[in-house]
């Protein structure tokens, strides 16, 4: 149904639901047949990233055209946040864990805390380069954000700098949080993602795919992790790094990935303007 690449792939809370951000400007909420149920038309360049809100009843999308939109589900706009806050484009947008707040990124090099009236809380400046992505640990009292100076940054909500990660030597596309909230999956340009301890200390490096790391994930359980690659496939693994299927039906980049809420299904979106729902 894009027209363009699909750049970012979210489900609904109780998985009944998928949504999707392309380069074509629109998000879509599919079913689980493939069948359109909204299309979501506010924007007037490439949304980026796209996220449901925790009790599944409203979503948000980010844009380069420097504006985050919060939506009913009907496509009716709820607010419009975050205008040219970050003056180069948003990057990457995530709902907290309690819903009353949202994370954006942007090439600015920083990642602002917003409640949802578009009010600026807090601003995370430390990174030397834009900001690809971001994410809320799973209590909702610590952020990591993922950088194009290839480290990660693990703060609080008052912008303080808890914990640097250095491992990788090319830009850093996508982190994620476990679901218990004790260690954390970085991707990268390198080709490879890397699983870390909250300290910092590597615990391990998931190496397979031939080019770069756009997308990671973990599984609702936390034992298996998967990624997405500017190869064309989706790898999904063990936590010791076994790599145990490779997903490899896309005709272009792989840039988003996520499972279901019950771990049974992944999602994919790709260049090659479709997203694919698998079963694991």
């Amino acid at each position: 149904g894009h027209e363009l690449g699909v750049l970012s792939v979210s489900f609904s809370p109780n998985g009944n639901s998928i949504l999707t951000g392309s380069l074509d400007n629109t998000a879509i909420l599919w079913d689980l047949n493939g069948a359109k149920k909204q299309s979501f038309d506010g924007h007037w360049f490439v949304v980026s990233s796209v996220d449901y809100s925790p009790d599944g009843n409203s979503i948000l999308t980010g844009s380069w055209d420097n504006t985050v939109i919060l939506w009913e589900l009907n496509g009716i706009k709820i607010q419009s946040i975050a205008e040219h806050r970050h003056p180069d484009k948003f990057n990457s947008i995530a709902f907290s864990p309690s819903g009353n707040y949202l994370l954006t990124s942007g090439g600015d090099n920083s990642a602002i805390l917003w409640d949802l009236k578009g009010n600026p809380l807090q601003t995370f400046k430390g990174h030397k380069n834009a900001v690809n992505s971001v994410a809320f640990s799973p209590e909702g009292n610590t952020i990591l954000t993922g950088s194009f100076d290839s480290t990660a940054i693990l703060w609080d909500l008052y912008g303080n700098k808890l914990q640097s990660y250095d491992g990788h030597n090319s830009p850093i596309n996508s982190v994620a949080f476990s679901p218990e909230g004790n260690s954390i999956i970085t991707g990268s340009k390198d080709s490879t993602a890397i699983l870390w301890d909250l300290k910092g200390n590597i615990i391990k490096s998931f190496i397979g795919h031939t080019s770069s790391v756009g997308t990671v994930a973990f599984s609702p359980n936390g034992n298996f992790i998967l990624t997405g690659s500017s190869d064309q496939t989706s790898i999904l693994w063990d936590r010791n790094g076994n790599e145990i299927y490779s997903f490899d039906q896309h005709k272009g980049d792989v840039n988003s990935v996520a499972f279901s809420p019950d771990g049974r299904s992944i999602l994919t979106g790709s260049g090659d303007t479709t997203a694919i729902l698998w079963k694991t």
